[in-house]
């Protein structure tokens, strides 16, 4: 097998340079930007990869005769790097020549021989923290924290349940960690990688958790053990203490994994000063993270890294990094190839506080698990980023973990943000996939999801505008993936046109499995379809148990003795639907979404009046909806019953004109029933 191990060379710095910049441990960072790239990365054709594989390996200086090499030069791209995916691709890393544009050498390369893909090497950035407390060291902490008898482990930090108190660990208790850590622990069964600045190798609550032997600089392409600067800025060594600090040794806190392999793998470079006096921050590429993973891949592939099912990146950049190819590409194959969760930070906000609705990535990718922050409180943090790529929150504010000293092996602090937040997901992973160890990705994730409990914020209510699940329960999700070895397998739908990955086939199966909502035929639902007014009535009919009704209907469209007489019949006594007032009920005609909120508000006998409008007016085209039907829709938002529809970008419209379809209805009706509204 061959890795990409001579990818980051670009990334080294002399020592003289290094020596002469002093950085203070949790240094921040620049936030993320919009679209900020390095250069270009050129992936070369099968053909040439397989002619050039060889040469590739041994860097540049092998590969400076090859005809690709010089029309590369002679369009003015000075490439710096070559390496060798695990799959046989050759990878070029390369700079704009003079004058030249990152766009502009991205245009002149995909117009050279040989070459089959080229991207931006994207940059990224650490999530750092908006608020940090100071280090303390873990010496003096002796003997303050209190009584451990009835705890599942002995760590000081985790006798505190209380935020506001020094030294604590709240959030184990506040997603049922603590009661998980009863019965499951991960005991070195599973191994987490930690791709961050790095990590303290000695610290005293991480050196037992950590492969020292196998941690990896990915911007250096040496093992981590090996260089100088471990962790250039202390970020890599807070994470890693909340996924995985050692659990039960009596010291500090204990990691939410209890007990997972933690590999650090650096995939940021270090800061340094150049010979002009210039000062260069550290930074996180497309390269970086990609060698990281492709590293990853080896040690799974040559036997050397015990069960690597989780990595954590509190990383992210946003804009167009949504365009990173190679990146994403390497993340779909350690979820589809070894079964690897990764878990990311979602986002702190912009430099003024104010969360970002727009997409982040890794953590926005699908393939991807998005942790948003929450208060202690539970609700959610106001600067945390949010929007429907999101899949679960954790708590974010002031966490407590181990912290990089140059003097000492045993401090810590506390910082805040989704970077604390999606640790604490990464190592529930890691606990789950310690308990069962055979569990598919899907197994994993839909427990982790359908545990989550709702995020209850009358402030800062996103509900409707965040993607997340809820807040994490660590235990009740443990329960459930461990409960699902004895259910039986659920029969699916018989319908061919509703495939298990849409997002109507729960409430399509709620129905059908109640006797609700049937199909045209035994293999069509017809979810798509528009849903027709005798159909409604039907619908309704059939839940309250097909009460009988006296005459038939007195409709000039209604057929005698067709299937629905009874139900529209039934409808307009009860004063749930009504004719046109011209002879007809409207057979065969759709209802809109506004004309089903009427339905749906006289069935449940709505006190319409005292609906919030809150929700209603957040949606953009909520003054769309007509006058006659406003009181009954503001009601039907408000209590959930009806929420936007999604269009292309992420962007949910009321749509109260559109017809409603079979699909819709059937999520509508199972939030009626699911709320006791009918």
């Amino acid at each position: 097998m061959k890795h990409m191990n001579a990818l980051f060379r670009a990334f080294a710095v002399p020592a003289a340079l290094v020596a002469g910049l002093s950085l203070a441990p949790g240094m921040a960072i620049a936030s993320p930007t919009d679209g900020e790239t390095a250069g270009i990365l050129i992936t070369l054709d099968e053909e040439t990869s397989r002619a050039l594989a060889a040469q590739a390996e041994g860097g540049i200086q092998l590969l400076s005769e090859e005809p690709v090499m010089g029309d590369l030069a002679r369009a003015g791209v000075e490439v710096s790097e070559s390496s060798v995916s695990h799959d046989g691709d050759v990878v070029l890393a390369a700079d704009a020549g003079e004058g030249m544009s990152d766009a502009e050498a991205l245009e002149v390369a995909r117009g050279i021989d040989g070459v089959a893909e080229v991207q931006y090497n994207f940059v990224y950035h650490i999530i750092t923290s908006p608020d940090s407390g100071s280090a303390v060291n873990g010496d003096s902490l002796a003997g303050t924290l209190g009584t451990l008898s009835a705890l599942p482990v002995n760590d000081p930090f985790a006798a505190r349940s209380e935020a506001d108190s020094c030294r604590n660990q709240y959030w184990a208790y506040d997603t049922n960690l603590i009661d998980t850590w009863k019965e499951h622990a991960s005991d070195h069964a599973v191994t987490v990688a930690v791709l961050d600045t790095g990590a303290q190798l000695d610290h005293v609550d991480l050196r037992d958790s950590l492969l020292t032997d196998l941690a990896y600089d990915a911007t250096l392409d040496k093992p981590l053990a090996s260089c100088e600067i471990q962790d250039c800025v202390g970020h890599g060594t807070h994470v890693a203490g909340i996924v995985g600090a050692t659990a039960n040794n009596g010291i500090g806190l204990a990691g939410a994994s209890y007990n997972a392999d933690i590999l650090p793998i650096k995939v940021q470079s270090n800061a340094y000063v150049d010979e002009a006096g210039k000062h260069h921050d550290g930074s996180i590429s497309t390269q970086s993270l990609t060698a990281a993973y492709e590293y990853l891949f080896g040690l799974i592939e040559d036997g050397k890294v015990n069960n690597l099912r989780v990595v954590n990146m509190s990383l992210g950049g946003y804009g167009n990094a949504a365009t990173d190819q190679i990146f994403h590409e390497a993340i779909i194959e350690a979820r589809d190839e070894y079964g690897i969760i990764t878990v990311c930070s979602g986002g702190n906000g912009d430099e003024s506080s104010t969360p970002r609705t727009d997409n982040m990535y890794p953590a926005d990718f699908d393939e991807c698990v998005s942790v948003t922050a929450l208060e202690p409180d539970g609700t959610n943090i106001v600067w945390s980023d949010y929007n429907d790529a999101k899949d679960i929150s954790a708590p974010g504010r002031s966490i407590w973990s181990t912290a990089l000293d140059s003097d000492s092996n045993n401090m810590y602090k506390t910082e805040s943000g989704t970077s604390e937040a999606s640790p604490i997901v990464a190592g529930t992973i890691a606990l789950m996939y310690a308990a069962k160890p055979d569990a598919t990705v899907d197994e994993i994730l839909g427990a982790l999801y359908r545990t989550a409990e709702p995020v209850v914020d009358p402030v800062n209510d996103r509900s409707e505008t965040s993607g997340s699940h809820g807040a994490l329960d660590a235990d009740a999700a443990l329960e459930q993936l461990l409960a699902s070895e004895e259910e039986p397998e659920e029969e699916s739908l018989p319908f061919a046109d509703v495939a298990a990955d849409v997002w109507y086939y729960s409430q399509v199966k709620y129905v059908y499995e109640k006797g609700i909502m049937g199909g045209y035929s035994e293999t069509e639902f017809g979810p798509e379809n528009a849903v027709l007014r005798e159909q409604v009535a039907t619908i309704l009919h059939r839940y309250f148990g097909e009460p009988a009704v006296n005459g038939g209907a007195d409709y000039s469209d209604a057929a005698s003795g067709a299937y629905y007489e009874d139900a529209i019949v039934w409808a307009e006594q009860q004063g749930f639907m009504s004719g046109y007032g011209d002879g007809r009920f409207g057979v065969g005609e759709p209802l809109t979404r506004e004309q089903l909120a009427i339905v749906v508000a006289n069935v449940a006998d709505a006190e319409i009046e005292r609906a919030n409008d809150t929700k209603f007016n957040a949606l953009p085209d909520h003054n769309t909806v007509n006058g006659w039907a406003r009181d009954e829709v503001v009601w039907a938002v408000d209590t959930g019953i009806i929420n936007g529809v999604e269009q292309p970008g992420g962007v949910k419209l009321l749509s109260p004109q559109q017809t409603c379809t079979r699909a819709q209805m059937a999520t509508i009706f199972m939030n009626c029933v699911e709320q006791d509204i009918i």
